[in-house]
């Protein structure tokens, strides 16, 4: 991705609940950022919602230990190409439902 169109997307960059995302539609993870918030350690990922709109969403506290180094390090170079899925909301554990598919 060329320069230019990384300022525009950073401009518009939004964070976004993971609840209001659409229900089994794959959204292209751009970038994993490992942050520590007042509460935790988590993971800030930065999908593409639309072909010209990026946001960030935190990710839940159970998934905290899901990404390795590694695993960072490849979808931040794009050598990998992840998409993240929400299937929805579980009822009886109160949670999300979120899930990795290439």
């Amino acid at each position: 991705m060329n320069l230019p169109q990384k300022f525009v997307e950073a401009a518009s960059a939004q964070a976004i609940r993971i609840n209001i995302m659409d229900i089994d539609r794959k959204h292209l993870i751009v970038q994993v950022d490992r942050i520590t918030t007042k509460f935790e350690p988590t993971f800030l990922l930065s999908i593409r919602a639309k072909p010209f709109n990026v946001v960030t969403v935190f990710m839940p506290r159970r998934y905290s230990t899901a990404f390795s180094d590694r695993d960072i390090q490849k979808i931040n170079t794009q050598s990998v190409k992840l998409n993240l899925v929400y299937r929805g909301h579980c009822s009886k554990s109160n949670s999300y439902v979120l899930c990795i598919k290439e």
